[in-house]
């Protein structure tokens, strides 16, 4: 981690910082600014969190969906963002899909039938 890195994630989580990257390092991507899923896996994989660790696998689905709103979409259906984040994560398409029902009963993905919405994209 640059030095740079470092001062963020310090001014982030303060006497913290460690436990919160041994624990779940993509905590990051959603807590600090400047912090991508892209720099919290690398970090992570340094790390030694395994490829299929459920956060990292959840953090993937977000941050599949979240690339899909910057490219102007507020939704995707199920399949495609199990798709999109099997490939981003390079694990299978299951191993995603299981964890889809996981961010949804926590609130973190809205489902309306086939359509899996960020929650700030729900509109009533």
């Amino acid at each position: 981690m640059s030095a740079g890195l470092a001062v963020k994630v310090y001014r982030a989580y303060g006497d913290e910082a460690i436990r919160v990257l041994r624990t779940d390092p993509y905590r990051l991507a959603k807590e600090v600014h400047g912090i991508g899923f892209k720099t919290a896996d690398r970090i992570a994989q340094r790390l030694g969190v395994p490829p299929d660790a459920p956060h990292r696998i959840e953090a993937g689905l977000l941050y599949a969906l979240g690339t899909c709103a910057d490219s102007g979409h507020c939704c995707a259906p199920r399949a495609e963002l199990v798709h999109a984040a099997s490939t981003l994560l390079e694990v299978p398409p299951g191993m995603c899909e299981a964890h889809v029902d996981e961010l949804v009963q926590r609130g973190d993905l809205v489902a309306e039938e086939d359509a899996l919405y960020l929650p700030p994209f729900l509109l009533r």
